[in-house]
């Protein structure tokens, strides 16, 4: 059950409303990225890819 403080997200999925717990949503989220086989931080990989982009853009 909610607690009264809860902190809650709304969104919509598949054509409806949600209304959710964040707590519960970023669990979910998380439970998600590990499902599809994402290995490593999203955010080292991101900003690999900035720096080899700024590389090549120096290099040019």
């Amino acid at each position: 059950m909610w607690e009264t403080t809860a902190l809650t997200i709304a969104h919509v999925e598949d054509g409806r409303p949600v209304v959710e717990p964040r707590d519960q949503l970023a669990a979910r989220t998380r439970r998600d990225i590990a499902s599809a086989g994402v290995v490593g931080s999203v955010v080292d990989e991101l900003l690999a890819d900035r720096r080899a982009e700024a590389a090549r853009e120096q290099a040019d």
